[in-house]
């Protein structure tokens, strides 16, 4: 049972997070690899039940037109763990998985 102001409450729930990253620009050339890799554990002071594990591999990369201009793509493979069955809490888990982005940046 999620009481108000207990573990389960989010406001006051405790949560610890870690990532590791890296980039590489390639020599004589514009083009610029990334790969990230992050976890968030949340709820790490509450019921079991309640606690979700996040995970996110990430796999880019950014050419640079010039020092103001660039276009970003990413690969995100996501993920999520809890040992929760309850479905009314935790059923968007399910629609986690691979995302693609791509964005334009510009410095003005």
């Amino acid at each position: 049972m999620n009481v108000l102001g207990g573990a389960g409450d989010g406001r006051v729930g405790k949560a610890d997070a870690r990532y590791i990253e890296a980039g590489y620009r390639l020599p004589g050339m514009k083009w610029e690899l990334d790969l990230r890799y992050d976890e968030y554990h949340r709820l790490t002071n509450g019921p079991a039940n309640l606690q979700v594990n996040y995970s996110t591999t990430t796999l880019g990369a950014q050419y640079h037109f010039n020092k103001k201009s660039r276009f970003t793509f990413n690969y995100e493979d996501r993920a999520a763990e809890t040992a929760s069955a309850n479905a009314s809490l935790y059923g968007h888990l399910s629609t986690l998985g691979p995302r693609i982005s791509a964005q334009i940046t510009h410095i003005f």
